[in-house]
């Protein structure tokens, strides 16, 4: 979570748009992030932006390396106690996303809230506001399938190429059975073709 305390004086002193107040490094699912909020907008003026960093892995020897880590993300506005209530009431200003991190890049939103709104909202008291970042990072497995070839298939008992018309099994059918198929089907097509298929073919 990143408070902003005195958010009038930081607005002021970073007034440009670009400029940026981070949180600490903290730690997430074995990678080191941190949170960027832009007073006055990060391309948009106007606006208060928000941003999650993920920073390089730092090894024992000290020398960084690259990180990269895909999570889910959510930013809210934390709602403040005023007159003994937690305001407003109902569900936070929040925003979420998913994306792939890639060290030393930041993620996020450039409209986040508007900020004339944002100064008018329960949400800033005592002239600062918090803004909590929830993380999730997904891990994916990816599994390449592998190629089924035809001898696998007859090997699970799924297909057969023996020439036995007797065979119940299913019959892989060459480019002559293909074509007497379809000529079955033309001109017996109100009739189940799978009755004739076992007893009609003949490999030439």
């Amino acid at each position: 979570m990143l408070k902003i305390d005195g958010y009038t004086r930081i607005a002021n002193m970073h007034g440009m748009v670009g400029n940026f107040v981070e949180s600490s490094k903290f730690t997430v699912a074995g990678h080191t992030w941190s949170i960027l909020c832009y007073p006055n907008g990060r391309t948009c003026p106007g606006f208060v932006s928000v941003a999650l960093k993920l920073h390089h892995i730092v090894d024992d020897d000290a020398i960084p390396r690259a990180s990269q880590a895909q999570a889910e993300v959510r930013f809210s506005l934390v709602p403040q106690h005023h007159y003994g209530l937690t305001l407003p009431l109902g569900e936070p200003h929040e925003k979420r996303f998913t994306r792939v991190f890639y060290s030393g890049v930041t993620e996020g939103f450039d409209r986040f809230v508007v900020r004339k709104e944002l100064e008018k909202s329960w949400y800033l008291k005592d002239d600062g506001f918090a803004i909590r970042c929830d993380i999730a990072v997904v891990n994916k497995l990816v599994v390449k399938e592998p190629v089924v070839r035809p001898a696998d298939l007859e090997r699970l008992g799924m297909v057969c190429n023996c020439n036995d018309d007797m065979c119940t099994l299913h019959h892989t059918l060459s480019f002559a059975q293909v074509a007497k198929l379809k000529f079955l089907e033309f001109f017996l097509g109100c009739f189940p073709l799978r009755e004739f298929i076992n007893i009609q073919f003949i490999n030439p």
